[in-house]
């Protein structure tokens, strides 16, 4: 390894391969070794360093580099070393990709010691799947405080659906035609004693990881469950059609327990079928579409009506998710946010037009002002749902809005 000279800078350059394991298991330990080598000598001739590349396992590889500064020019130079690695690679006639991303230290700028350098790089590897859409990441102590942070939800996720820091927040779906509430849906919100308000943002993809996402579902079925229950009278006087809508994520889909867990619960406390519905975003839909559409056939039997989320986010055509016999579809945050965009508003009428001819009820999501509102209403939109009514928001504060909304004169 290089020493640290006081007046030159080095940056440590870590890149890890994500899918090593994927790729790993298609060879022997010699193959492995040789394949390594190969990585290493690519990435030698592509960063140019006189410097060697050190091989750790077969998920990473490190060099240094000197005389270079934190920069675009530099991450742009990263970035295309990066790209050069993705191309596939033939092996035993097959085509192998590698996955890989890069964390990035330099000094004297961020770290003071070589291995405090490798130390960041590495860090900063590991976290480059927390910036969206990205494959390369600086280390700075902004990614070391978030890095701390993930760490402390990750320990503190054990045993989580039992403390009560977990509850059901519900954000209200409200009628474009009469502005009543016609429904709600049911959003996890985590308050943790010690690290305070965590996002589903921060905390979700941890049980991914973890495995726990099955028990999420649980957690939110039986919660929702008790919430109808609860207010059943209540609920069903303020507005008969009542639907109070259930994320399901594509792991949740493929449980056929989580799924009979649903019905019993709905038979044991003698709620009607049509008071819940589900949500599945666009992406869940088409990913999982044999799954999707053999789970959420048995909802629909049951009464259960079915919603696909985040609708436009561009992963499918409206006639292909319409084969799952979606109930209703919710047109994604994004587009109502660029009106008066024309696009926006092209989208916005021909899904419109498609739904109704199949009876589809159409939402709008993330609606903030009152120019969307009444775009909303020329165009006949059905529903809406947004931070112009209310964001998610406690179970009291929520019953609150339905009494003072649904039963003012």
């Amino acid at each position: 390894m290089p020493s640290l000279a006081a007046e030159k800078s080095v940056a440590c350059l870590c890149f890890h391969v994500e899918n090593s394991r994927e790729v790993g298991t298609r060879m022997s330990q010699t193959e492995r070794v040789h394949f390594s080598s190969s990585i290493a000598t690519t990435l030698a001739n592509l960063v140019g360093s006189r410097l060697p590349v050190y091989c750790f396992s077969f998920d990473y590889y490190v060099l240094f580099v000197e005389d270079v500064e934190p920069s675009e020019e530099f991450a742009n130079r990263v970035k295309s070393i990066l790209e050069n690695l993705s191309v596939p690679y033939e092996f035993h006639r097959e085509s192998i990709s590698l996955h890989m991303v890069c964390g990035v230290a330099f000094t004297p700028s961020t770290s003071s010691t070589l291995f405090a350098l490798l130390s960041d790089a590495t860090l900063a590897s590991t976290m480059v799947g927390s910036k969206k859409n990205g494959r390369l990441l600086f280390y700075s102590e902004e990614v070391r405080s978030k890095f701390q942070r993930q760490k402390a939800i990750q320990d503190a996720l054990e045993g989580v659906f039992k403390t009560g820091q977990m509850t059901l927040h519900y954000q209200a779906q409200v009628s474009v035609p009469t502005a009543k509430i016609i429904g709600a849906e049911a959003l996890i919100r985590w308050n943790h004693p010690q690290l305070g308000s965590i996002r589903p943002d921060e905390f979700l993809p941890l049980l991914r990881q973890q495995g726990q996402m099955e028990q999420l579902g649980r957690f939110v079925i039986t919660e929702s469950i008790g919430f109808l229950h609860r207010n059943l009278d209540f609920l069903s006087s303020c507005c008969p059609s009542f639907s109070l809508a259930l994320n399901l994520s594509a792991e949740e889909l493929s449980s056929a327990s989580l799924i009979d867990q649903l019905g019993a619960l709905l038979r044991q406390y003698r709620i009607p079928d049509n008071m819940l519905s589900v949500e599945l975003t666009e992406h869940t839909a088409v990913e999982s579409f044999s799954t999707a559409n053999s789970t959420l056939e048995k909802l629909h039997a049951q009464g259960i009506a079915i919603a696909i989320d985040d609708f436009g986010t561009g992963f499918s055509s409206l006639s292909y998710l319409l084969e799952l016999s979606a109930d209703k579809i919710k047109i994604d945050r994004s587009f109502i946010s660029r009106y008066p965009d024309s696009e926006s508003i092209t989208i916005y009428k021909t899904v419109l037009l498609l739904a109704k001819e199949v009876g589809a009820v159409v939402l709008a999501e993330g609606v903030e002002d009152e120019n969307q509102l009444a775009f909303l209403t020329e165009i006949g939109c059905d529903e809406y749902q947004g931070y112009l009514f209310s964001p998610a928001v406690d179970e009291q504060v929520f019953l609150a809005q339905m009494k003072e909304v649904n039963q003012k004169a």
